[in-house]
């Protein structure tokens, strides 16, 4: 089965200004950043299942050296990235995306 990844808009936006932020901060620090969501993507599409539901049928992979998540969803050979988000934001912000899905 080949798995077709997507991404809610404010996902694209939220995975842009976070290695912006990081590199910004310090050059090449973005590019760690992007190479850790890389990883997490290439676990997801190997594995969808890996990571725990969190909210309704939402899972949630944290990242391993920067605080932030990345929530998604499972749809038969498509997989959702609905948010990539600092764990210090209120999660009633990506759980408000998933009223419009």
């Amino acid at each position: 089965m080949a798995l077709t990844l997507d991404f809610h808009p404010d996902a694209e936006v939220e995975l842009d200004s976070a290695i912006e932020w990081y590199e910004e901060r310090s050059p090449g620090l973005g590019n760690k950043f992007f190479d850790e969501y890389l990883a997490i993507r290439d676990r997801i599409l190997a594995n969808p299942e890996i990571y725990p539901v969190e909210f309704g049928e939402a899972r949630k992979a944290a990242f391993d050296k920067f605080p932030f998540v990345l929530i998604y969803f499972v749809w038969e050979e498509l997989i959702y990235v609905l948010a990539i988000f600092h764990t210090a934001q209120d999660p009633e912000k990506w759980r408000e995306r998933m009223e419009g899905l």
